[in-house]
């Protein structure tokens, strides 16, 4: 008997997700508690008795020590967010000259992968001008630079895979034409938007 985490969406009529844990053994892998945090990643706490219950390479304990053992158990999925429109657009001109991304990976044994996607916006429309897909090692730190000064817009989204999708923080910060930062146009992780998926490139 396997543990199994279920996701409703929010009318209860439609399934979002499921999934079991557990191992192969002839053992129960029973589930006590569940809770969500803020960035929708799922914690499990339970009791198991198969010796072969999936864990990652880091774990505290990696093998089944006693005739049942608990366990803490995190299910992280695909985290995709938007920033919404930033607006750069005045009675003066252009306030936002560069937008700033900050991107660092707070797992210290998984690997990440970052997709950016931004948009300048014209009217109600987006065009796309950048397209990355990279890696982010574990417990490092990156940063991205694009140009903003031409466009009355922009919008920013971006998705996390991989091993430690739900430790990579990512930071929005507008500056202006010094370099100086713009607080009230920047983003942090905690102010972004969820979205489903970003919106596909042509």
């Amino acid at each position: 008997m396997d543990a199994f985490v279920t996701k409703l969406n929010s009318a209860g009529t439609a399934l979002v997700f499921s999934t079991y844990l557990g191992g192969s053994g002839p053992g129960v892998d029973g589930a006590a508690d569940i809770v969500v945090d803020g960035f929708g990643n799922i914690y499990l706490t339970g009791l198991t008795e198969s010796p072969d219950f999936p864990v990652t390479p880091h774990a505290f304990q990696t093998s089944l020590a006693g005739g049942r053992d608990a366990f803490v158990a995190k299910i992280a999925f695909e985290r995709s967010f938007s920033t919404g429109v930033i607006q750069n657009h005045t009675d003066a001109g252009p306030t936002i000259h560069a937008i700033e991304l900050l991107i660092g990976n707070e797992n210290a044994g998984g690997s990440a992968t970052i997709e950016i996607e931004v948009f300048y916006t014209v009217g109600s429309g987006r065009i796309p001008y950048v397209h990355e897909l990279f890696s982010l090692a574990p417990g490092t730190v990156t940063s991205r630079s694009y140009t903003a000064a031409d466009f009355e817009g922009l919008e920013i989204q971006y998705a996390v895979r991989g091993a430690a999708l739900g430790d990579v923080i990512v930071s929005v910060f507008p500056t202006d034409r010094q370099g100086y930062l713009l607080p009230a146009d920047r983003v942090l992780q905690a102010e972004a938007a969820p979205v489903f998926n970003i919106t596909p490139v042509p």
